[in-house]
């Protein structure tokens, strides 16, 4: 089962640098909407962390399951060596730029968010923990829109087996 873990974070974080869009941030730069939902239907409690990530970036600092972190000095998402994820449990900006929130979401339960005015180009990238007395890895994901998105929707649902179902939908605001 880590190696699938390591195996998806690995491809998450290649498709992503793959789907790069381009243009980078700038204060100017069009803003969007995140939307965050999260269903617990496993008999466990777990810990969702979700982070944005800018088009662009002064550095970024990944945590991992040992506790240990190491700051990567790259400009994008994308420049992140393909297995700087593997074992992660956090993931910020180091120019403070990136928003993180982390969810506990017991048993049985559902919670959700928005994030306002975040860049678009934004990468979001999550971790779903098994909480206890050392969090373990569950699944990671990253996800991202065009920028001319105007809301990014993510669920995150944890399935009764433990298994992890994941869908983004990308919207322009019109109707």
């Amino acid at each position: 089962m880590v190696r699938i873990l390591h195996a998806t974070v690995a491809a998450l974080v290649v498709l992503a640098g793959c789907g790069a869009l381009p243009g980078g941030g700038s204060p100017d730069a069009p803003q969007q909407t995140v939307s965050i939902g999260i269903s617990n239907n496993h008999n466990e409690s777990h810990v969702v962390r979700v982070s944005t990530i800018p088009p662009e970036v002064e550095g970024l600092e990944v945590t991992y399951e040992n506790g240990s972190t190491h700051r990567f000095d790259v400009s994008s998402f994308d420049a992140l060596p393909r297995d700087g994820l593997r074992n992660a449990t956090a993931i910020a900006t180091t120019d403070s730029t990136g928003l993180t929130r982390e969810f506990t979401v017991g048993p049985e339960e559902g919670v959700g968010t928005t994030l306002e005015d975040v860049p678009a180009n934004v990468t979001v990238v999550y971790f779903v923990l098994q909480d206890g007395g050392h969090q373990t890895v569950r699944g990671a994901g990253v996800a991202r829109c065009s920028s001319d998105t105007a809301t990014t929707d993510l669920e995150i649902v944890i399935r009764p087996d433990g298994s992890l179902h994941s869908a983004v939908t990308c919207s322009d605001g019109s109707s």
